[in-house]
């Protein structure tokens, strides 16, 4: 895992429960000043769902 995947997948873990899909997750991280682009941490996110390290909630509509 590179550098930016580690420092996602950590910071998404001490994030709360109601922020666990892919959207809420990647905005929380961007409100909390995560430092990296938007677009990078959606696909960081998607990446590490891909690898197995990470599972994201899906809403239904």
């Amino acid at each position: 895992m590179t550098e930016r995947e580690i420092t996602v997948l950590n910071a998404v873990a001490a994030l709360p429960e109601t922020c666990r899909t892919p959207t809420a997750a990647a905005t929380a991280l961007m409100l909390a000043g995560i430092g990296i682009p938007y677009s990078s941490v959606a696909a960081i996110l998607r990446r590490l769902e891909h690898k197995g390290a990470l599972r994201l909630d899906r809403v239904k509509p």
